[in-house]
């Protein structure tokens, strides 16, 4: 069992390591988890403190070279947002670091997008690589009907589908042709669940033969 008394911490987040373990436990986390989380709290310490940062320092963006240091660094666990959430609600809760401005996407392809990402992140749990993944080639797909009224989506037709398909495998290789073909499948099926589309598609996707 881990010992979270035993875990050393240096630099801006010393003054919050009681607080923080604290509101672990009231939450139920036990012994090892608990330790995972305050090591992780003492890395981002550390981190910060070699850069001369402050809490006030940790914006979005700085905590994203964070996680690119730790995953660079060569830690398994905790390596995404979602990992160093409870950490940062915490924060957050307390005053100590910012708190992201909400953005509302611009334009419909923003808007699906963003519903596509979290429905992929929160609902299907996939991890941050293949959530990207998808999403970019999503958002390749919206590129093509930009400027359609609400992307019609509505009228979407097998038709449509295959034209992307083959205008994208004249320029990539088979293993590329295959990754976008994946990833278009991924996001129809999420177009007919999300009813953007009246009827399922993602079956009108070609396969791609070697």
């Amino acid at each position: 069992m881990g010992n979270p008394s035993r875990v050393r911490v240096i630099g801006p987040l010393v003054p919050y390591v009681a607080g923080f373990r604290a509101e672990l436990e009231r939450q139920g986390y036990r012994s090892n988890p608990t330790c995972d989380q305050l090591r992780l709290l003492a890395h981002l310490s550390r981190w910060l403190s070699s850069r001369d940062l402050d809490l006030g320092d940790l914006t979005p963006a700085r905590l994203g070279e964070f996680l690119v240091a730790r995953r660079e660094a060569g830690y398994v666990l905790w390596r995404s947002e979602k990992g160093v959430a409870p950490l940062l609600a915490y924060l957050r809760h307390l005053g100590v670091v910012p708190v992201p401005e909400v953005v509302v996407p611009a334009t419909p392809a923003e808007r699906v997008l963003d519903h596509y990402w979290r429905y992929l992140e929160e609902e299907r749990g996939l991890c941050e690589s293949t959530v990207a993944s998808n999403v970019h080639v999503a958002r390749l797909f919206l590129a093509t009907r930009a400027e359609l009224p609400d992307l019609g989506l509505d009228a979407l037709s097998g038709k449509d589908i295959l034209a992307f398909v083959l205008e994208e495998g004249r320029r990539r290789s088979v293993g590329s042709t295959k990754y976008v073909v994946t990833g278009l499948r991924s996001f129809l099926r999420f177009c007919h669940l999300a009813g953007l589309t009246p009827r399922p598609l993602a079956d009108s996707v070609p396969g791609v033969a070697s």
